[in-house]
């Protein structure tokens, strides 16, 4: 991160496939329909990200141990990327942070991007503090 709120756009495990440039990536990473009005919770630095990763990919995540994403259990039912409503580390966990809340720039939803690769777009207080969507393990 190169402030809270602000993703390094330079370095990153996923950047290569999400394109070789600093703009390409912001683009990936930035919803088009995040108008940026809601800084971090709690930060007034002028955030550049919509979507956070899953905590349990992160290996600052203890006790939780890191997962390699061929490691998730049903990957079809796992959120790993998630639309927040106020990013601020670039990871979301489902234990009800409220630093963690999904966005609802959709008509009340947020886009929601699981383990196998799909984008589903769900009510946040759905999602909200249910593992079944983000524990990994399951």
């Amino acid at each position: 991160m190169a402030a809270v709120g602000v993703a390094s756009l330079e370095y990153g495990l996923l950047y290569p496939a999400l394109g070789g440039t600093e703009e390409a990536r912001a683009r990936v990473l930035l919803c088009p329909a995040d108008d940026l009005r809601e800084p971090s919770l709690g930060y007034t630095a002028k955030r550049n990200f919509s979507y956070s990763y899953n905590y349990q990919t992160s290996a600052q995540n203890p006790p939780l141990p890191t997962m390699r994403l061929s490691d998730v259990v049903h990957p079809a039912l796992r959120i790993l990327l998630c639309d927040e409503r106020r990013p601020n580390d670039a990871y979301f966990t489902w234990r009800g942070s409220p630093a963690d809340e999904g966005a609802d720039r959709h008509l009340g939803n947020g886009n929601q991007m699981f383990g196998d690769g799909h984008t589903d777009l769900l009510d946040p207080s759905t999602i909200w503090n249910n593992a079944d969507y983000y524990d990994l393990t399951l």
